[in-house]
């Protein structure tokens, strides 16, 4: 009786573990770089209301913190994210910052944005995929810009969207 517990419950786990995997993978959903040379979009994902109107959001969301502004640093810092097939802006991560709360600055400046701003899928051979976008900011602070605002301090502000 119980080698036959044992092996019921054995069996039960394995499928239920198998069960569970397969459900897991769903091959129709890929991730693509927005940049990737390799990759034919019918239609690439972008903002609904437009490119700059969202880098305006993310800019105007986006504060320098001060142990930043005090230290004078200066530097580029990137995020990453992915519009996923409903057009929502997920997978918010830092790829490079200044350190002393910057990338963290940048990460909360798309997610807030991203909350304001839907966008249209990217498709790939008749599929929704979802796409990973960059932004990069760099920040230069000079000793003029520490006493002005924020985001008089941004220089440049891109994106690979």
């Amino acid at each position: 009786m119980k080698g036959s517990i044992l092996t019921y419950l054995l069996f039960f786990g394995l499928a239920f573990t198998h069960e569970v995997k397969s459900q897991e993978v769903d091959t129709s959903i890929m991730i693509v770089d927005a940049i990737d040379p390799n990759v034919v979009f019918d239609q690439q994902s972008a903002p609904l209301k437009g490119e700059k109107a969202f880098r305006r959001d993310v800019n105007s969301s986006f504060t320098i913190p001060k142990a930043v502004i005090n230290s004078g640093r200066s530097g580029k810092i990137e995020a990453a994210f992915l519009v996923d097939t409903a057009g929502v802006i997920t997978d918010v991560v830092i790829l490079q910052d200044i350190g002393s709360g910057s990338g963290e600055a940048l990460v909360r400046a798309i997610s807030k944005a991203g909350k304001r701003h839907k966008w249209v899928p990217a498709v790939v051979d008749g599929k929704k995929v979802k796409v990973r976008h960059t932004i990069p900011v760099t920040v230069n602070l000079n000793s003029q810009s520490r006493t002005q605002s924020n985001q008089s301090s941004i220089r440049n502000m891109s994106g690979n969207f």
